[in-house]
């Protein structure tokens, strides 16, 4: 009964829909429009008759804070742009030889889904506390200016 029930939906739907678009265009495209809008009914009705699902083409429309796995979702992307950010910053030092023990960088997304570099943290060892003014100048010529942390550890 429910297949029935759909099947004339989709048929008044469609009819309406002809309906409405051959009342706005002109005369000089009406047939055309028919013969076009005559077709994509029979692909239609036919469609629903072999059981087609049209529910899996359903887009993403709207904005991305809508959804309640926003959360979640930005988590994940931060966390790999933060990955992805370190690796860069660490191939930065790397390039000018200066040696560090971790590089941390930190995104977030805002309320606009604009993602932002919040900071970056540099662990040095003790006796590359001289180059830690190269270390953010390096840092704020690749990557931006930006909040930069650097700890120095003795030995």
């Amino acid at each position: 009964m429910d297949f029935l029930k759909d099947l004339t939906l989709t048929v008044c739907v469609v009819s309406l829909g002809c309906a409405v678009l051959l009342m706005l265009v002109p005369d000089k495209f009406r047939g055309e429009l028919r013969s076009v809008l005559s077709l994509a009914a029979a692909v239609t009705v036919c469609a629903m008759l072999l059981g087609a699902d049209f529910t899996e083409f359903s887009a993403d429309l709207g904005d991305i804070s809508f959804y309640p796995e926003t959360s979640e979702r930005a988590e994940l992307i931060c966390a790999d742009l933060d990955g992805r950010l370190s690796a860069y910053a660490e191939e930065i030092l790397k390039s000018e030889g200066i040696d560090f023990k971790k590089v941390s960088v930190r995104t977030t997304i805002d309320g606009q889904n604009s993602i932002s570099i919040t900071e970056v943290s540099v662990e040095l060892p003790g006796y590359e506390q001289t180059r830690a003014d190269e270390v953010r100048a390096l840092i704020s010529e690749k990557i931006g200016p930006l909040k930069i942390n650097i700890r120095c550890e003795d030995g």
